[in-house]
């Protein structure tokens, strides 16, 4: 979006009217309110009033169709194209400030609107929530931080700063809140004591929770901090969504601190990549432990980083499985030259170890010195799941993480994007991946327009565990393979027992026509659970015909190359069976909720390669003709197939061709440091770097109220 510079902003304090002037006799055609990030456009009500002289008109009707806060930046069309209003100047305001007072409420959509200049000078208008539906409760604009994290034996104290900044003249600030979510409902657990005090037009609010208390109460595993205020009988919140510079160099030095509940339980601290500050409450995992703490803390000042030496380190989810593409590669890789430059990650505890075991000299388990050494020291990760997974899952921060992103790494994939939307953590420069592995040109578009990566950092080489998946005689078994829904997570066994999927799933599984229909023809159905359905499993009955499994039970790898056709509703998976040219059938009993609840598919591309049903019936028609066809894929439903992946050949070879080239290159190192040096360099200039933003910004600010 291009600049359109010198324009005056008068403010009027009747209405919401926006006067423009001094554009430089450019012809305006219309002008437009703009979120580029929820891709909203809405067209002003605007006049000439003279050759350089705008008015424009918000009212209610303008932002009717709106139910959430947003952030506009207010454009100019000219000619077809849309420019920012920069280089502002606000007539008849005393002093330039980010937030103005409301220009105008409008009370039927519970908003005000709230005229602004960005730090980088750029016209905006923010609409901001007056009240939420139950008509309580108004949004604040502040500033905040937390501060300290205080742990002692039986209580935990979170020291919050807190600045409001719209409105101002708070009449009184309540407290602090730790809020989740059970089911549909947001619960506040309150603390058992605080202190708010004033310091220097900050308050500083100190709230104890009772550990106890927060191990009866909080069974989600993450929360926010909520600070409560009033104004005129309005009371007001605001989540902290941020930590303090004392509190970032106490969550990143090489003793992190462990916030322990009790014995199984602990709290993370984490800043998200939406800056959104989450408060995880999780079991204790073996990072945790002191000896664990104290191998790494050695590790970083022993070891140099990033070297240059040709070895590449492999893992899949959470260093737990020995199954994926990860697997798969490293298998290959160790029939070729650089076996013993190849490593693998895994938890010696883990179901699928004793796989590895052909490879024991190439195995680093999982937090051992040899782990640690290789993990520092390595040049290239190679992996299916983000890079966490190497270390500790959500761990998306701390030495180990910050060490481990600087690599020349990539990203092979879990199975195949389009099916739903992938978060920020996958995103280029996000993920700490340099490249990344596609299977079909149609998906490397879509990793280039949605996930940001450029051409030339996109294979399209296929899945690594692609090339196991060798023809073989029928086993007359059908895998079904239902969708983990994340809603679930957070449901009690009495209320998952209720919900539309298990019902829909427990019909299948208990219907006498299916059951009927499989003796019929000598088939059996394999039912695969997700790992978080796990404990769900003693719900699902089994008989003859049919039997539940997971992974803790037989690899999925193996399962996926027994069967003979799949039952799935939106699972990647499909494109194993897809690229075996096996029958794919997909039961969406609940379409309509998950597509809205994803806001659409990326790519319904799998919807060609076999019929889709949503309720049982139209499943069981659909089985009868699978096995009328001999559990064959259809011709029509074979050349959509062949059009995706015809071009898909010596997959792995491809891999480890690449993985060669990019050894061959490596960041340059220009200071040969241990970790924990190079560590204290790096976060040195990370705060360099935002205190220069903050300056930069302070000297735009008062330049654009002086020009």
């Amino acid at each position: 979006m291009k600049n359109l510079k010198g324009a005056y902003v008068k403010f009027e304090a009747a209405g919401v009217q926006i006067k423009l002037q001094r554009l430089g006799g450019t012809q305006i055609d219309q002008f437009w309110l703009v979120n580029q990030k929820q891709n909203l456009k809405i067209s002003l009500h605007s006049r000439q009033c003279a050759d350089d002289l705008f008015e424009i008109n918000m009212d209610e009707s303008t932002f009717s169709d709106l139910t959430h806060n947003f952030r506009f930046v207010i454009c100019a069309q000219v000619d077809g194209q849309l420019y920012q209003i920069v280089n502002v100047k606000t007539l008849g305001m005393p002093t330039w400030a980010r937030y103005f007072n409301p220009l105008a409420a409008l009370a039927s959509a519970g908003r005000d609107v709230i005229p602004y200049m960005t730090p980088d000078g750029i016209l905006a208008v923010y609409l901001c929530k007056k009240f939420y539906a139950d008509g309580k409760e108004r949004g604040l604009i502040a500033k905040q931080r937390l501060d300290e994290i205080i742990d002692a034996p039986q209580t935990l104290t979170f020291v919050v700063q807190f600045k409001p900044v719209y409105p101002q003249n708070l009449n009184h600030i309540s407290g602090i809140t730790l809020s989740y979510r059970r089911s549909d409902a947001t619960v506040d657990l309150q603390p058992q004591h605080q202190a708010i005090e004033r310091l220097n037009g900050w308050w500083e609010i100190r709230a104890s929770f009772n550990k106890s208390d927060i191990s009866n109460e909080i069974y989600s595993d993450s929360y926010i901090l909520i600070v409560h205020a009033d104004k005129n009988q309005l009371n007001l919140t605001y989540q902290v969504n941020a930590i303090s510079r004392k509190f970032y160099q106490q969550l990143h030095r090489p003793y992190r601190d462990v916030f322990k509940i009790n014995a199984q339980k602990k709290l993370l601290v984490q800043v998200a990549f939406n800056k959104a500050l989450w408060i995880h409450y999780r079991d204790l995992h073996q990072v945790d432990l002191p000896e664990v703490r104290e191998r790494e803390a050695q590790a970083l000042r022993r070891y140099r980083p990033n070297q240059k030496n040709g070895n590449i380190i492999i893992f899949e989810k959470e260093a737990q499985m020995a199954q994926d593409n990860g697997f798969a590669l490293f298998c290959y890789l160790q029939t070729t030259s650089l076996a013993e430059h190849t490593f693998y990650v895994i938890d010696t505890k883990a179901p699928q170890a004793h796989d590895l075991a052909p490879w024991a000299s190439q195995i680093l388990p999982l937090f051992s010195d040899k782990y640690y050494q290789h993990l520092i020291e390595d040049q290239m990760l190679v992996a299916s799941e983000s890079i966490p997974h190497v270390y500790q899952f959500n761990f998306n921060f701390g030495n180990i993480i910050e060490l481990a992103r600087q690599k020349n790494n990539y990203f092979l994939q879990h199975g195949v994007v389009g099916i739903r939307k992938l978060g920020d953590v996958f995103k280029y420069q996000r993920s700490g991946y340099d490249y990344i592995n596609s299977s079909t040109n149609h998906e490397r578009q879509l990793i280039q327009t949605i996930l940001k990566y450029p051409r030339r950092r996109i294979n399209t080489f296929g899945l690594p565990r692609w090339e196991k998946l060798t023809p073989q005689l029928s086993q007359r078994m059908i895998l079904y393979f239902p969708t983990w829904r994340e809603k679930l997570a957070y449901l009690t066994d009495e209320e998952f027992l209720q919900s539309d999927y298990f019902l829909a799933i427990q019909e299948l599984i208990s219907s006498p026509i299916l059951q009927d229909l499989l003796k019929e023809n000598h088939y059996q159905l394999k039912v695969f659970l997700h790992p978080k359905m796990r404990r769900f499993s003693k719900y699902l009955g089994e008989n003859e015909q049919i039997m539940v499994t997971d992974s803790s039970q037989e690899a999925l790898g193996q399962v996926i190359h027994d069967a003979d056709a799949v039952i799935s509703d939106y699972s990647s998976m499909v494109w194993d069976f897809a690229y075996q040219r096996k029958p794919i059938i997909l039961f969406q009993f609940d379409q309509a909720e998950y597509e809205q609840q994803w806001h659409g598919f990326f790519d319904k591309t799998i919807w060609k390669f076999g019929p889709v049903v949503i309720n049982l019936d139209a499943l069981l028609v659909e089985l009868t003709n699978l096995f009328q066809n001999n559990c064959q894929m259809g011709m029509e439903y074979r050349q959509a197939v062949d059009a995706q992946l015809a071009d898909i050949t010596d997959i792995n070879a491809k891999h480890t061709q690449f993985i060669r080239n990019k050894l061959s290159h490596q960041r340059p190192v220009h200071l040969n440091l241990s970790s924990w040096q190079r560590l204290s360099w790096h976060y040195f200039l990370v705060n360099v770097r935002q205190y220069l933003r903050m300056l930069k910004r302070r000297i735009l600010s008062v330049k654009v109220f002086w020009q």
